[in-house]
């Protein structure tokens, strides 16, 4: 799986741009079981103002459990200084 995306935003006097580029793989282990990884780069521009643009890169695991058409996951993303955690729920129709 690979994605790439262009990123333009405005917001009062702020204004800056980047690109996004994500590669990375899924497997479905079981019927009921898919996990994922990712490695994802962002270069967003100058988020903070200081002159500096912020590339950066993020690691992400992800595990989602299927049952009926509900699609429960766990994820977890790995950056230079933040380490995040994510709990959601799909429905599929």
């Amino acid at each position: 799986m690979a994605e790439a995306a262009y990123l333009d935003a405005e917001a009062g006097s702020f204004s800056d741009s980047g690109y996004l580029a994500r590669v990375g793989a899924r497997w479905r282990l079981i019927k009921i079981l898919e996990v994922g990884g990712f490695v994802r780069y962002d270069d967003p521009g100058d988020l903070d103002g200081d002159g500096e643009n912020e590339d950066d890169e993020v690691y992400e695991l992800n595990a989602m459990v299927y049952v009926w058409r509900i699609v429960v996951g766990l994820g977890y993303e790995t950056q230079s200084d933040v380490d995040t955690y994510n709990l959601f729920a799909r429905f599929t129709f």
